[in-house]
């Protein structure tokens, strides 16, 4: 069950996205949920850069989609499963290659809380996730706290 904590950053997601890539067809958050995340804003953004341009960006774009809604729903704070977005991260800049996609914008709302609280030796475990993740907070000058990097290796 989403919790109207989940369903506030899942619309602060959709409408930074919105107004980054110039969309201006917003959905509601019930026809997010009826129609699933991928599914409805493909429908609504038809015709812009947010889901991607090539068909590998694309793929990404949908597959990052679904691991935020299948591996960090379940335990944000498990580190396991953010070893898997640092490995994706590990030559790209953003997560489907070099543009930053909708996707960018979900799991950075997503993983905004726990960035906040994870210690600086956790952060340098996920060295490439906390690299795109500085990008995108500087990217977006989200105004809320901002995560703070050590930048030396914390031994």
């Amino acid at each position: 069950m989403v919790t109207n904590t989940e369903d506030a950053r899942l619309m602060r997601s959709v409408d930074a996205a919105f107004k980054h890539f110039n969309v201006n067809n917003k959905g509601c958050l019930q026809e997010l949920r009826e129609g699933g995340l991928y599914g409805t804003l493909t429908k609504l953004t038809r015709g812009s850069k947010m889901m991607g341009d090539s068909v590998i960006e694309k793929a990404l774009v949908r597959q990052w989609v679904q691991y935020q809604e299948y591996m960090l729903y379940v335990d944000k704070r498990d580190l396991s499963s953010l070893q898997v977005l640092d490995q994706g991260l590990h030559d790209r800049t953003y997560l489907a290659g070099e543009k930053i996609t909708f996707a960018d914008f979900l799991l950075f709302y997503s993983l905004q809380p726990l960035m906040e609280e994870l210690s600086f030796q956790e952060k340098e475990a996920v060295l490439n996730v906390s690299r795109w993740f500085v990008n995108l907070q500087t990217f977006l000058a989200v105004g809320s706290t901002s995560v703070l990097l050590s930048r030396t290796n914390l031994y």
